[in-house]
């Protein structure tokens, strides 16, 4: 292990493993990218029809809504390692056969039967490589190890359309689908060099798929805020797919050739890429709704004016616009949603959301050909590129209420983030990490005396002093108890049976009046899962308190879920 700085990307890629599964995801990422404009091709130019493009868009895209759900039980029941090798070694040999089928010519359908089998074996890769990660890299640099994997995904986006175009300008399109295969077999051959093993959870003790998802809805149905905000990413996903239809007929248009439709897609990319730090930034203007409002304007217009344009520089540079717009507003919707949802329900959320963009995509992907159609191309370039500013200015009234709504929470959070800001435990964490805390938080207030945690009792929640003073004790010690420890202002508390999932191993018993932030188990563990700097803090505080012991049972992960 080399000294670089916790966190870094550096710091995640000195781990071994992680490198393996780098390599493996970057290959395999750039060959999805290049085959997917390549499948675009091959079925407009079988077929010259919008309609069967639109066909191969949604065929690509439905196994993701039908077996999500199960894909994430495979990844969580069995060797994660083995997962994605099998999956790798099956599309490797799927794709090797589409280009078979290219080859021989006019068997679309057949082509596209095993595209179907192809993506649905690939929907276990993402959860099964989400739940090994953890393990790869260890808590302190698992965020920078999933920064580094979506950074991977954006770079894929511009550099594999791109290897796509080079390679349908050169020779056959069979040659990108075998070439996409060829990427699976290396893939699966990185992975083969990873050595750590996910630890297998059981499951018995979780909630099933249909309540989880249940759970989710419920909490959409009962937020405004949250049921707008999937509105209008729905709505993105919604334009998103009538892109993906009709920017093969604009490349045909402006005669660009096969190739012309990768280099459109890594222009897509590039704007994406280029757009990431700003989207951050935006990411935290307390004015989301205006940020929602102009990125839709951005994602739409520039797309719409496609229409108006003959000549293909002027089309890459607004593709670029749009994959900036597109990588802003998810990045701004999601973040949103992170901070409206209580930690222990925005996973649940977030799988409603995913299914909810595949109905976007497909619902845009077939509505796409039925305007080109009847209207023509230039027509649904218009409606493409309206759809979604046309949505958000109708919703704009309530993105404003919103926009008032969290600044008023934030206003009434602030002393409380104030206080945790200076607090050893959470000394460096991002304030939106503390106003999730704070959010989490209820304020107690308790008389001199009073039993806060009994020794023995399960661990539910974990206790910040935000003043008083109070004593730990050992009951088992001695007839009267044994003095372990006092706590005063800024200490806490009940860290011990949450991280080790034991009973309380001391009682706690105010000394004066005493007032505390209870934050709930549940809750707070989420929050770790997403912040893993905190938990170099409590581990230090665990093993003060226990005497050196080393219980290193890990916070279990809901990437599974």
């Amino acid at each position: 292990m080399t000294t670089e700085a916790r966190g870094s990307f550096r710091s995640a890629l000195s781990h071994r493993d992680f490198r393996w599964l780098v390599g493996g995801l970057t290959i395999s990422g750039m060959g999805d990218w290049l085959y997917s404009v390549a499948l675009l091709v091959w079925v407009f130019d079988e077929t010259g029809s919008a309609a069967w493009v639109a066909a191969a868009s949604i065929i690509r895209l439905l196994p993701s809504a039908l077996f999500g759900a199960l894909a994430g039980e495979i990844a969580g029941r069995y060797d994660k390692r083995r997962v994605m090798m099998a999956s790798d070694l099956i599309r490797a040999l799927a794709m090797l056969l589409v280009a078979l089928v290219a080859a021989l010519s006019g068997y679309v359908g057949l082509g596209l039967a095993l595209v179907f089998v192809s993506t649905a074996v690939g929907t276990v890769y993402f959860p099964a490589m989400a739940s090994l990660t953890p393990s790869l890299v260890g808590e302190e640099d698992l965020s920078a190890a999933n920064a580094a994997t979506s950074t991977i995904d954006t770079v894929a986006l511009v550099i594999g359309p791109a290897i796509g175009g080079l390679l349908l300008l050169i020779g056959p399109v069979e040659l990108a689908f075998a070439a996409n295969g060829l990427t699976f077999i290396v893939s699966a051959l990185c992975v083969s060099r990873i050595r750590t093993r996910a630890t297998l959870y059981p499951s018995e003790d979780e909630p099933g798929i249909i309540p989880r998802i249940v759970e989710g809805l419920r909490v959409i149905r009962g937020s405004r805020e949250v049921s707008l905000l999937l509105l209008l990413e729905t709505g993105s996903t919604f334009a998103y797919g009538q892109v993906l239809v009709l920017l093969v007929l604009v490349a045909a248009g402006l005669d660009m050739g096969d190739e012309g439709l990768g280099f459109m897609f890594a222009a897509v990319g590039l704007g994406g890429m280029l757009a990431a730090v700003l989207a951050a930034r935006l990411a935290d203007d307390p004015r989301l709704g205006r940020t929602l409002l102009l990125g839709s304007l951005a994602f739409g217009l520039p797309f719409a004016g496609l229409a108006f344009i003959e000549t293909q520089a002027p089309a890459y540079l607004l593709l670029a616009v749009v994959g900036a717009a597109n990588v802003i507003l998810v990045v701004v919707t999601n973040t949103m949603i992170q901070r409206l949802v209580r930690p222990d329900i925005v996973s649940r959320v977030f799988g409603v959301l995913d299914s909810l963009d595949v109905v976007g995509v497909v619902l845009g992907s077939l509505l796409a050909p039925i305007v080109v159609e009847i209207f023509g191309l230039d027509a649904a370039l218009v409606v493409a590129g309206l759809s979604l500013p046309v949505l958000t200015l109708v919703v704009l009234p309530y993105l404003r209420a919103m926009d008032d709504a969290s600044a008023a929470r934030l206003r009434e959070l602030a002393p409380i983030v104030n206080r945790l800001e200076l607090m050893p435990l959470f000394r460096g964490a991002p304030r939106s990490v503390l106003e999730a805390v704070a959010s989490a938080a209820q304020e107690q207030r308790l008389a001199e005396g009073s039993l806060v945690i009994k020794q023995g009792d399960p661990a539910d929640d974990l206790f910040v002093v935000r003043s008083g003073t109070l004593d730990v004790i050992d009951e088992r010690s001695s007839a009267n108890g044994k003095v372990l420890n006092t706590l005063g202002e800024g200490d806490y508390f009940g860290e011990i049976g949450l991280i080790e999932e034991i009973p309380r191993t001391a009682s706690v018993v105010t000394t004066s009046e005493t007032s505390l932030y209870r934050v709930g188990g549940e809750q707070f563990l989420e929050i770790l899962n997403q912040t893993p700097s905190l938990m170099g803090p409590l581990r230090a505080g665990i093993a003060s308190r226990t005497g050196g012991r080393r219980r290193r049972r890990v916070v279990r992960r809901r990437t599974e879920e």
